[in-house]
């Protein structure tokens, strides 16, 4: 990466990642082109290619920028004295969804990298999974199993969650307008019913 990108305008910055985001996000590392970036976000391909070198190396950047930018805004956001798991898992996705008014795509993406698979970038980006999913856990600590009878149930409910969040995001992303409230009704829905279950 050519590091005169950081002298780029920061609205420019900012248009060029919201458009590997929606590429990647959308289609994953192996079938996005730099082309639909291009169209995504108004730049010339030779100003991708000055600044990043190959595809490969915009998405480790953009992987970088957006976990980091992401587990910022949880660190900052989340207080640490929720005691309710639903209530955490519900404070959690509104965060999410605030991101997407700088980074409209950023959750997409978020969870297009997590489920990546393509030989060409996984063990590049292994680490900085691994770093989400560790941080991502750590909010949960202080809740301990409360509520659960074992911390293997939480742990069961954790992972029915996120793949029932994940395809709702997947589909309301592939709506013509993508709405915030609309994922969170959704959010909702699933976290009364879970939360009715558990009692």
């Amino acid at each position: 990466m050519n590091e005169r990108f950081f002298e780029l305008p920061k609205e420019k910055q900012d248009r060029m990642i919201n458009g590997a985001l929606e590429v990647f996000g959308s289609k994953g590392y192996r079938y996005a082109s730099t082309d639909e970036m291009v169209r995504a976000c108004g730049v010339s391909k030779g100003l991708w290619f000055h600044y990043f070198d190959n595809k490969k190396g915009l998405y480790s950047y953009v992987c970088t920028y957006a976990v980091r930018f992401a587990l910022l805004e949880y660190s900052i956001r989340i207080d640490g004295f929720e005691t309710d798991y639903f209530s955490l898992r519900r404070r959690i996705e509104e965060i999410k969804m605030s991101m997407t008014d700088k980074y409209p795509y950023l959750p997409l993406f978020i969870v297009s990298f997590l489920e990546e698979d393509s030989e060409d970038v996984v063990a590049d980006t292994e680490n900085l999974r691994q770093e989400y999913r560790n941080k991502y856990r750590s909010f949960f600590h202080s809740l301990s199993s409360s509520g659960f009878d074992t911390p293997g149930d939480m742990k069961d409910c954790d992972e029915l969650l996120d793949n029932a969040f994940d395809n709702i995001l997947k589909n309301k992303y592939k709506s013509p307008v993508f709405s915030s409230e609309e994922y969170l009704k959704e959010v909702d829905k699933y976290l009364k019913l879970v939360s009715k279950l558990n009692r």
